[in-house]
């Protein structure tokens, strides 16, 4: 039960970040019908616990040939590269199993279908 605490309390701050900019970025009453997400190329988002740290995690990704390319400052994540011969879903797999990782998802770029409507 602490540890669903702890990644509750983990993941707030970001799911907070999400919500005000969803409402501070409503600008028309268009809602658009379609969104389009594709992986933005080899890199992982990883979350970690904060008790743990990061020190596993970062020496998971040396062993593993991934490179840190960015340590978030505001929660407990860091952005990595995939090395050249290890697939998405295999390096998915490989990270989940470090001890204190929370969640590994790709980068994705996500594209909005926005048409201009003038506010009245």
């Amino acid at each position: 039960m602490k540890r669903i605490h702890r990644i509750l309390l983990n993941l707030f701050p970001i799911y907070a970040l999400l919500t005000i900019g969803c409402f501070s970025s409503c600008r028309t009453a268009h809602i658009p019908e379609k969104q389009e997400t594709a992986i933005s190329g080899n890199v992982l988002i990883v979350f970690y616990d904060t008790e743990t740290g990061k020190s596993d995690l970062l020496s998971a990704a040396k062993k593993y040939g991934s490179r840190i390319i960015y340590s978030y400052k505001n929660f407990n994540g860091i952005a990595i590269t995939l090395p050249s011969d290890k697939g998405v879903e295999e390096s998915i797999r490989y990270y989940q199993r470090v001890k204190g990782v929370l969640s590994v998802t790709p980068d994705r770029n996500l594209e909005l279908n926005e048409t201009k409507t003038p506010i009245k």
